[in-house]
This record gives C-alpha cells, structure tokens and sequence, in this order.
C-alpha cells in the first residue's frame, strides 16, 4: 500500500540498522543471545536473519548487508557441519572449538537451508552458496519418509515426525526449485510429499505435529504441538 510505504521503510531500516550493529564473534557471526553468551553461535540466526539481509541488500542496492548474510551461512558451513553425515550440529563456539547439540536436528537442516535459499536470489549470492545448497538438499532428501515428513532429527526416521523440520525443508526446496538451481521431479515429488504431509495435520487453521520450542544445545523437549515456526513454513507451500 503506496500510503503505507514510508512506514514500512522506516520499519525496515531500522531493523537493517539493528543487524549492522549487533555484536559478532571474532569471524563476523552473529551469538544467538549476545547478553548470555558471545561465543555460541547457533544455526537459528541463519534462517531468522540471511534471508532479510540479503532482500534488503538487493532492494537496497546494499551490498555489505549481502555480505554480511552469505558470511554467517559460510561461516556455519566452515565451523557447525558433521563432516561424516554432512548434516549441520545445532551450533559451535569458536572460542571452544566445539561443535554442540545433536547431528541432524531436523530445525537446524531447515534453518540452514531457509537462509541459503534466500541468499541464492541474486549471482552473488548463488556463485558462492548455491552448490552447498544443493549439496545439503540433496542430503536431507535421503531422510525424507515415505509418509512425506521428516522427523525431529532427521536420521530417526521411526521417532516422531516434525511439521516444523518438514515445513522449512520443503519450502527452501521449493524456492530452489522456482529459483532454477533445482532441477529434476524428484525434487517436485519431494515438496509435493512434504506439502501433503503438512495438509494431513492441520486442523481449525493451526499445523500440528511439531516439535515444541528447543531450550537450547541438546534440549528437545519431546512435546509436539501446534506451533509458528511449523505455520510460517507451511503457509510458504
């Protein structure tokens, strides 16, 4: 709305400003909670926070905001994945030189893949990040079930199913699918397994079957639910 647009910009810059001016560790990315630790860097900030950098940054004509998302993806790629099953930990710690949580967290696959598939938007972006996307989406596609959800962590495939994991999966897919860095049907039949899945547990409105909120590195409280990080991804398919 044209009468709205100078609300909305300021809104806009203003949480832009925020961005460039939050603490970093020592390699430019952003501690999840700044006031508790400095040194823990969890996977959530990527998803929360690239995809709006990037956006800005191309709208924008900003090019340190681009910079700055693709660095926090490069960076977790470097220092939070598990090298044997290429499925990122939960987070790391530079300062501890230490990988925390589980391997394969379903979340965490989707927060990752969520901030990369907004940050292959543009040729900055794809050059450097297209191919680890693909490479980890090709990853997680050999978790899926064959009832079409991934489950809470990913390599436990007979535990619990996750709308939350499988709504962030299946929406990073589906961009990279309309964005072109995805070809095949066997993407297609992925989002379209994810998204009937995801039909199977919504009732009044709300998407049930997802994993309540983690209380942090190792914290997964066995409750499923109906919660927001399993509607917005939902919405998104």
């Amino acid at each position: 709305d044209v009468r709205n647009a100078e609300q909305y910009r300021q809104a806009i810059e203003k949480l832009a400003a925020y961005a460039l001016c939050y603490p970093t560790d020592e390699t430019g990315s952003f501690p999840y909670r700044a006031q508790w630790s400095m040194g823990d860097i969890f996977v959530d900030s990527i998803g929360l926070t690239c995809p709006f950098l990037y956006r800005y940054g191309v709208l924008y004509d900003r090019q340190e905001t681009m910079e700055l998302a693709v660095k926090q993806i490069a960076n977790f790629l470097s220092y939070g994945m598990d090298v044997a099953t290429g499925l990122p930990y939960h987070g790391y710690s530079i300062e501890d030189d230490c990988k925390y949580g589980i391997i394969g967290w379903g979340r965490a696959v989707g927060w990752l893949l969520r901030g990369m598939s907004g940050c292959i938007t543009t040729e900055y972006g794809a050059g450097r990040l297209a191919e680890p996307y693909r490479k980890l989406i090709d990853t997680a596609l050999g978790f899926q079930r064959r009832d079409g959800y991934f489950s809470w962590q990913l390599q436990a495939m007979e535990g619990p199913a996750d709308t939350s994991a499988t709504g962030m999966i299946c929406a990073s897919l589906k961009r990279g699918i309309e964005l072109g860095v995805l070809t095949g049907e066997q993407y297609e039949e992925a989002v379209e397994a994810g998204r009937t899945a995801i039909e199977k547990s919504v009732r009044d409105g709300r998407v049930y079957h997802c994993s309540a909120e983690c209380d942090g590195f190792g914290q997964y409280p066995q409750r499923y639910g109906a919660y927001p990080w399993a509607l917005g991804p939902a919405l998104m398919l």
